[in-house]
């Protein structure tokens, strides 16, 4: 990551409300400067002879409440933030100088009585005009006192992500969790690729917005989807993969207190986003007559549930589809409820997530929101990305289309969290998208020849696990399986002692909150047991509606056909079939 970048990273780890603090410290002969909180108050620090007399009268002036509740960490060297982190070095004379402001030793010891604790030992050699001290100095393990700021409280815990693929790689299990394909681009797009990074002429920073000529292939792109005319430079923004998008508008729109309507399960990085903004979350199940549906489309939304989320607080509603994890696709019909629900409220706008766009199966056609009626256009703001589409997930390219003034807002917050896209990846975007609508492979364009790739893919995994004690609901669209698991009659609801012996080994982290959880447990024991690794859904939900995910387990088929035929041989051999 750029400097920029890891600016809003710390500010975003470890600075809240209460801690009102911006830095400002010289290294060398220049400055470097960022702002880590609101109504920033400067604390400067550098060489003793070259700035610290100014800084320590602001200091003493304006920040010693402030640094009351700061921690010092080898107190003649490294100041620390709140929560034990270090923030800036200055030389042995001026921290000396500082801390004598603050009452020298008694103040160390009052924040010692207050939980925090002070160390040393800590390496200050080297310099850094980073937030981050650029010494090799960092704390062996975790601080007492280590308060993470209210905004990212829970979000420091193991994932799912950060337990079930690390164990199947640990036990070599074919991992069915993570949904990106697993076989190469296209050629035509990694063709493109290769060219670009050799152009000079896209090797510089690219505008906030985005590369001319991608933000222009996506206009056209989405003029004809969105029937109306989509413009380049007033519509469209590049982002950091769809994931940045999301950050990025909830961070755009969403005020502290503000309410923020959610349709579970759901991708989990809404909730963090939604938590860093300081604003609640109204959660909104899809439900089912039956507890084992056969398909996605058994699933709807209560319009009765859906009104009741809404309040004169709601400013934002989050709309995924097709849908993740489920594989629903919601019909013209059940868009215009929801727009319906919408128009009560006109200061409500929508965050439509459609990266799985050109991803849906057996007649089911994906309709973007804002296309689902004319007045739904204002309000919304689409997500798509290239990588599920291209199978090139690891390029990280995303882009939001919208209204001018929801995008001009966009780009200038984008400016102080990303700055711009990576530009050479734009430019091979742009080639492949426009090389995406001729014939290929046999079919009309590109998009039907990876519909059709994904739909065979579907089936072959559905026709295998609807071989076994599972229940599978077959999906719409998307990427995902998702299968009910109470059939299954040799799973023991408990934490295999297998996994145990490998976290007990340190190879492996997982939250421990989650030991007793059905659905991780199960997901556990077809990875130890059969060597398959889905993934347990009930992350998906908030808390309150954990439960409509502990009996189900989530597949991903955008696999090559030798790993799902491996995934036959497995579950349905002779030995101990599933």
């Amino acid at each position: 990551m750029n400097p920029r970048q890891n600016n809003q990273l710390a500010r975003l780890a470890f600075c809240d409300q209460r801690t009102i603090i911006s830095f400002s410290f010289s290294c060398g002969n220049g400055t470097s400067s960022g702002r880590l909180g609101k109504e920033p108050k400067y604390l400067s620090l550098g060489s003793e002879n070259l700035c610290i007399p100014k800084h320590l009268v602001m200091l003493e002036n304006t920040l010693t409440e402030e640094l009351r509740n700061w921690a010092f960490v080898n107190t003649q060297t490294t100041l620390l933030s709140r929560n034990c982190r270090p923030l800036a070095c200055t030389s042995p004379g001026a921290m000396a100088r500082i801390l004598k402001l603050l009452g020298g030793a008694t103040f160390v010891d009052r924040l010692q009585k207050g939980k925090t604790v002070v160390l040393s030992g800590l390496s200050t050699a080297g310099s850094s005009g980073s937030v981050f001290h650029g010494g090799g100095g960092v704390a062996a393990e975790e601080m007492a006192g280590d308060i993470p700021p209210r905004r990212t409280s829970g979000l420091n815990k193991p994932t799912v992500w950060i337990e079930f693929t690390p164990l199947a790689r640990a036990t070599s299990a074919v991992n069915l969790g993570q949904g990106f394909p697993d076989w190469p681009p296209p050629e035509f797009v990694t063709r493109a690729g290769a060219a670009a990074f050799q152009n000079p002429q896209v090797s510089m920073y690219a505008q906030t917005r985005g590369h001319p000529r991608l933000l222009e292939a996506i206009a056209r792109k989405h003029s004809s989807q969105l029937k109306r005319e989509i413009k380049g430079t007033a519509n469209v923004l590049a982002t950091v993969g769809a994931s940045e998008g999301i950050f990025l508008a909830v961070q755009s729109f969403v005020e502290e207190g503000d309410e923020v309507v959610v349709i579970e399960p759901a991708f989990d990085l809404y909730f963090s986003s939604i938590q860093m903004a300081n604003a609640v979350a109204r959660y909104v199940p899809l439900r089912s007559k039956s507890e084992r549906p056969s398909s996605s489309s058994e699933l709807h939304i209560d319009m009765d549930e859906l009104t009741s989320a809404f309040s004169q607080k709601t400013r934002l509603l989050i709309l995924n589809c097709p849908h993740n994890p489920t594989g629903k696709v919601f019909t013209q019909d059940e868009m215009e409820q929801i727009a319906q629900v919408l128009r009560k409220y006109p200061n409500c706008l929508v965050l439509s997530d459609e990266v799985y766009e050109h991803l849906t199966f057996d007649g089911a056609k994906h309709i973007p929101f804002a296309a689902t009626a004319p007045d739904m256009w204002d309000r919304t703001i689409s997500l798509y990305t290239f990588g599920k589409t291209f199978c090139a997930t690891g390029w990280k390219l995303g882009w939001a289309v919208a209204p001018a003034n929801l995008i001009q807002r966009m780009v200038n917050i984008q400016q102080h969290i990303v700055f711009c896209v990576s530009n050479p990846t734009q430019e091979a975007a742009a080639e492949a998208l426009e090389a995406a609508e001729k014939p290929f492979e046999g079919f009309s364009s590109y998009y039907e020849y990876v519909t059709d790739k994904f739909n065979k893919k579907k089936d072959k995994l559905l026709d295998i696990l609807r071989r076994t004690s599972l229940v599978p609901m077959d999906p719409e669209g998307g990427l995902f399986i998702m299968c009910n698991t109470t059939d299954v009659t040799a799973f023991v609801d408990k934490l295999p002692e297998k996994e145990e012996e490998i976290i007990s080994a340190g190879k492996l982290e997982i939250d421990p909150s989650t030991r007793n959880l059905r659905d991780y447990n199960f997901c556990r024991w077809l990875t130890m047991e059969y060597g398959v690794t889905p993934i347990p859904p009930s992350p998906f939900y908030c808390e309150q509606h954990a439960e409509l995910g502990r009996n189900f387990a989530r597949f991903a088929f955008c696999k090559q056909d030798d790993v799902l035929e491996e995934v036959r041989r497995i579950l349905l051999g002779s030995n101990k079939p599933l």
